[in-house]
């Protein structure tokens, strides 16, 4: 096969990369992809492409004569993944397009106008019957979707047999060598208070949580109704705030005296499997710390807001919205995180996402 590959998101790229790998052992890959999130290239034979140039998406197929077209979703309403399902249409080439998360179902493929499915591809990978459902409830076909597992579970399992070797003191004098080893580490991790739909991360009526009172992005709030918990404590832990790849350190400056350190990393798992507890929003990351092993939890400003992280909607990680069960919880997920975590060996995930990919793009052609 000769398949044309687009990323833009950091998401997309988690979903995509074992992928990619895989593929490229045995078939050509064109990848477009946008270079500053990063990617690990097992294979040199992959051909890479800055997707901030232009590019005539329908001679390139032709010239290369793709045969099939795969590609992640991001949060840009202009996104080139749009013009590349367009070319395919044209051209009666299959798109598939990898979906690596639960929110967003009626934004992903919307752009710009109000049909959420405007530049939607012929398929959709998806990890879970939950995500499924999402988009079924949405209108798409639903024998067009297909239930793939995620490649990450079975990368972050692997990963944890190599990080429980070394151990998680190991790790902690890697990334926090100053660290008091009596303390315990409390990871925050940011995100982005931007979306799809961008009234979903600025504070509403709707809002349970208010932080400080002054902020309006939905991170901030979230952010500062930690640090205020935080500081009650008598064995106050280490706060650390792990920002998006997409942040820098100014948006938090006025943050600095509140947290003992921010950091933006290139190894997100090494960093959070050295922290003995990780909070967040609905980022994939919270996912992941809990399948390191890692006592997790999910502060949301709004209910509804749960259904958009899958390990708080199949109950692994505890999801909170309100303020008065704010320290409870906190307190439990770094002194006790048995009392409010359950264990991850009590979950069963599809473990052969990459080639179950594979078996389904071949069966297109």
């Amino acid at each position: 096969m000769k398949i044309i590959i687009c990323i833009e998101d950091p998401g997309a790229k988690n979903f995509l990369e074992p992928i990619i790998n895989k593929l490229s052992l045995n078939n050509k890959i064109y990848l477009f992809i946008e270079k500053s999130i990063g990617l690990t290239i097992l294979n040199k034979s992959i051909t890479i492409y800055d997707i901030k140039k232009k590019i005539n998406f329908k001679k390139f197929i032709l010239f290369h004569k793709i045969s099939i077209c795969l590609t992640g979703t991001s949060e840009n309403i202009f996104s080139l993944v749009f013009l590349l399902h367009a070319a395919c249409k044209e051209l009666n080439i299959p798109s598939v397009g990898a979906i690596d998360g639960p929110g967003s179902p009626s934004f992903r493929y919307r752009g710009d106008s109000n049909d959420p499915f405007t530049h939607a591809p012929n398929y959709i990978l998806v990890s879970d019957d939950f995500t499924k459902n999402l988009y079924v409830n949405e209108g798409y076909k639903k024998t067009n979707i297909i239930v793939v597992g995620h490649p990450s579970y079975n990368v972050i399992k692997q990963k944890k047999l190599k990080f429980d070797k070394k151990g998680c003191y190991y790790f902690r004098k890697k990334y926090f060598p100053y660290f008091d080893e009596s303390k315990p580490i409390l990871i925050f991790l940011s995100e982005l208070s931007s979306g799809l739909n961008k009234s979903d991360f600025i504070k509403s009526s709707n809002y349970t949580l208010e932080g400080r009172g002054k902020s309006q992005d939905r991170t901030r709030i979230v952010l500062e109704e930690v640090i205020e918990v935080v500081k009650k404590f008598k064995n106050k832990p280490y706060l650390v705030l792990r920002l998006h790849p997409k942040e820098n350190e100014s948006f938090y400056s006025s943050y600095k005296n509140d947290v003992d350190l921010m950091i933006k990393d290139r190894f997100p798992h090494e960093t959070v499997y050295a922290a003995n507890a990780v909070i967040g929003m609905t980022t994939f990351l919270i996912m992941e710390a809990a399948l390191l092993g890692k006592p997790t939890l999910s502060i949301v400003p709004r209910k509804l807001e749960k259904s958009w992280l899958i390990s708080a909607e199949i109950g692994l990680t505890p999801c909170i919205y309100e303020k008065k069960n704010l320290e409870t919880h906190i307190n439990s997920l770094i002194f006790n995180p048995s009392d409010i975590c359950p264990s991850i060996d009590k979950y069963d995930f599809i473990s052969d996402t990459v080639d179950k990919v594979e078996t389904f793009l071949k069966s297109l052609l």
